[in-house]
This record gives C-alpha cells, sequence and structure tokens, in this order.
C-alpha cells in the first residue's frame, strides 16, 4: 500500500521510517471517542520513478489531488491490526494478523488493582 508524506514535517504514521522499518502506529476511530485502531507493520521508502508516479496518478484519479514529488513515499505492509473500544471499565479487543486470523471480539474488564485487563472471553 504506497502512500506520500510530507518530507520535513512528517506524519506520526512515517516517523517511524526514518529510525527503521518497522511501524506501529494507533488513531481514535473516527467520531468514537473512546476507540482506537492500531497497526504493526514495515515502511519502506519508494524510489522507483514508475511506482512513485502511479502512486501519485492513482490518488489524484480518487481524490482529485496531486501529491508533490518532493514528498516522501512509502510502502507499507500491515502484519497486524487491532480495534479497541472502552465502555466504562471494560474493554472490548478484535484483531487480525496473518497467523490467527480474525479473533475477538474479547471483552475485558479492568483490573483497577492490577492496573491491567482481565480477560472475560468473546
Amino acid at each position: 500500500m504506497p502512500f506520500p508524506v510530507r518530507r520535513g514535517r512528517m506524519a506520526a504514521g512515517a516517523a517511524p521510517v526514518a529510525g527503521g522499518p518497522r511501524l506501529g502506529e494507533g488513531w481514535p476511530v473516527g467520531s468514537l471517542r473512546w476507540a482506537e485502531f492500531k497497526l504493526r507493520g514495515h515502511a519502506a521508502e519508494i524510489t522507483g520513478d514508475a511506482l512513485r508516479t502511479a502512486t501519485a496518478d492513482s490518488i489524484e484519479t480518487v481524490s482529485g489531488w496531486r501529491p508533490p514529488r518532493t514528498w516522501l513515499y512509502l510502502a507499507v505492509t500491515v502484519r497486524a491490526a487491532a480495534c479497541l473500544a472502552w465502555a466504562g471499565e471494560q474493554m472490548t479487543l478484535t484483531r487480525r494478523d496473518g497467523d490467527h486470523g480474525l479473533r475477538g471480539p474479547e471483552r475485558r474488564r479492568l483490573d483497577p488493582d492490577a492496573g491491567t485487563y482481565r480477560g472475560q472471553g468473546g
């Protein structure tokens, strides 16, 4: 999944590339106040002109906006994804990776004394 990022003012999702190829990021989910989507994977800079041009063409076709050639273009491989949602002291975890497939939703309850979530099954 290639995408461009402005050089010099890197988005949080591109910052790990500067320190190595591993990627681990989390974002709020839309308008849900108490939900988060997390990705783990690898990212590498795209240096070939053909792939950079194809990426820019694709973005322009879909959005009408073309990223500048000066931006950093990345190829991202997502290895695992998780969605966490909270309601009070309960967390619902749904995740997917290549080894285990789709798992969950699992409901876990906060144990305030231990400072951790305890599983309650799916």
